[in-house]
């Protein structure tokens, strides 16, 4: 029911009984169904307007903002969004965001590519990992224990599920896929957990220009946590938000946070952790990070070749070259990495021509000289 005659005439609310006899009625036949559309087909449908509009002027025919007939559809596995907070932080869930094959796609990935237990006092910045709030449990050594990680390169060696997974964020969140991180997948065994934390990159240079990629003027604007696994209530794992409210791990959900406030600040209030998990079998979760540019060609090309013979996981020795030029070219650091992890393998492959015509040449004269 809508009513003009409200403070919001465009709030949609169900009608209810106003008598004993009326409500014993409802509750025995009336039986309204409960469907879910976006925000946009929502705004349409109460704003829309049934009279004509027409501009005379141009010699059009009369258009009608409302549509002549809708369709709803039952929600079934498709994604469907859950609010939970509008404000410090932004949070909201995506249920079904992730099918359960497609969960379970995921957690063969990670485990083929050798998960590697996660030292949280070690930060990753090419991987989108900087060090850790210090708010640990205390006499903590590791805030995050029995816990390993690993990154799945993937980009343009991507299967078509796994770009069709990227396409539907990209129609789901409204997020660009360009913008979109690759998966980081987690692994909790039995006592496992991460302590409070906030998902940010150092503030470095934006001058070093769009496309620099992490390192260089990059900010982790939003978070894509999602559940790989169901976790009973009493077996722990859920995911907390300071102390205001938890979200229990659901195989398929997706939570989603804005990291940045208004200004472009980090939000602190987006500080969260994963509680302590019990369970017996292994808890998975994946995590995507939706940066302020795009993902440059050699984090999409190149870097994924150099991690496919382990599965998506890129070798330690490639981490710490990157780390070698945020050190020696600071600011600057992340952007030269991605011109040399594009002009290595130009110059190795034209090296590689030159000595196969040096050869080609070296045996053409041999076969003349005899």
């Amino acid at each position: 029911n809508t009513d003009a005659g409200t403070e919001n005439p465009d709030f949609i609310y169900s009608m209810v009984c106003e008598t004993t006899e009326e409500c014993e009625y409802a509750e025995l036949y009336v039986d309204i169904p409960v469907v879910m559309i976006s925000l946009t087909s929502g705004n349409v449908l109460t704003t829309a307007d049934e009279d004509a509009q027409v501009d005379e002027t141009q010699g059009q025919e009369p258009t009608y903002s409302m549509p002549d007939r809708v369709r709803l559809y039952a929600s079934g596995d498709r994604p469907f969004f859950e609010d939970v907070s509008h404000f410090q932080p932004v949070v909201y869930l995506i249920h079904h965001l992730l099918t359960d094959l497609e969960c379970d796609d995921l957690i063969a990935q990670a485990d083929k590519s050798t998960m590697q237990p996660f030292d949280a006092h070690k930060s990753n910045i090419l991987e989108g990992t900087s060090l850790p709030s210090p708010t640990t449990k205390k006499g903590d050594s590791n805030p995050g224990a029995k816990l390993d990680r690993t990154y799945l390169w993937r980009g343009l060696l991507k299967s078509f599920g796994e770009k069709a997974i990227d396409e539907r964020i990209e129609q789901v969140t409204g997020f660009p896929r360009d913008h979109l991180s690759e998966f980081q997948v987690n692994k909790f065994q039995n006592g496992g957990y991460q302590a409070p934390h906030l998902d940010f990159l150092p503030k470095l240079d934006s001058a070093a220009g769009a496309g620099a990629g992490a390192g260089a003027g990059v900010s982790q604007m939003a978070s894509i946590h999602v559940f790989l696994s169901d976790v009973s209530a009493e077996d722990g794992g859920e995911f907390r938000f300071g102390s205001r409210f938890q979200i229990r791990p659901k195989k398929g959900m997706a939570i989603v946070y804005h990291n940045l406030d208004e200004n472009d600040n980090v939000d602190a209030s987006t500080l969260h952790s994963e509680l302590e998990f019990t369970g017996s079998a292994p808890m998975y979760s994946a995590k995507l990070y939706v940066n302020s540019v795009p993902t440059p060609y050699s984090r999409t090309l190149v870097l994924p070749i150099l991690a496919l013979p382990t599965g998506g996981r890129l070798n330690q020795n490639v981490r710490d070259f990157h780390d070698f030029f945020l050190d020696r070219f600071g600011d600057a650091g992340g952007a030269y990495f991605d011109k040399a992890m594009v002009g290595i393998p130009v110059l190795l492959v034209l090296a590689l021509l030159q000595l196969i015509f040096y050869l080609v040449q070296q045996q053409s004269k041999a076969s003349d000289a005899t």
